[in-house]
């Protein structure tokens, strides 16, 4: 049931002073993610530990940061939850388009049919396409992840080559 909340809390649920008391089902939103209240009834378990935060998105779509703690009393018994909320949907909404954004380069990348490897900042291969595979007689589990000085029957680190990379 709802004892206390913020400011913070009546724009983010919807809160008003009528809603003391009443269960959290009955305040923690239509359309809210189902996992929300089994989060936060699961906090009121001895054994729950000091609490934990999930992703989620509210009835609007956007993305927050639930933290679900143990409201502990001075006897240290478990009197209530503790929850906030972060916004984090300008990061969550980034982190998605660069994900997607990502799929699409691979995908690109694979189809090219010119020999094409992504590194990484230590020269690790994260990706190749096909035509690379086959110029350098290499499968995808040989040098997912090596380094290219490491990878059997890709010609020797020239000065130049190095320098270029």
């Amino acid at each position: 049931r709802l004892r206390r909340y913020t400011e913070a809390a009546v724009s983010h649920f919807g809160l008003h002073a009528e809603m003391v008391g009443h269960p959290l089902e009955e305040w923690a939103g239509q359309g809210s993610d189902p996992r929300f209240a089994a989060l936060a009834t699961a906090q009121l378990d001895e054994s729950a530990g000091s609490g934990t935060r999930e992703e989620m998105q509210d009835a609007n779509g956007r993305w927050f940061e639930y933290a679900f703690r143990p409201y502990r009393a001075s006897d240290d018994g478990i009197q209530g939850v503790l929850i906030t909320a972060q916004d984090i949907h300008q990061h969550k909404t980034g982190e998605l388009i660069a994900t997607e954004a990502r799929k699409a380069a691979e995908k690109i990348i694979l189809a090219l049919d010119v020999p094409l490897a992504v590194l990484d900042t230590e020269l690790r291969v994260q990706t190749a396409n096909d035509a690379f595979f086959r110029l350098f007689d290499m499968t995808r589990a040989e040098t997912s992840g090596r380094s290219l000085k490491a990878l059997k029957g890709f010609p020797a680190m020239t000065p130049a080559l190095n320098v270029s990379l």
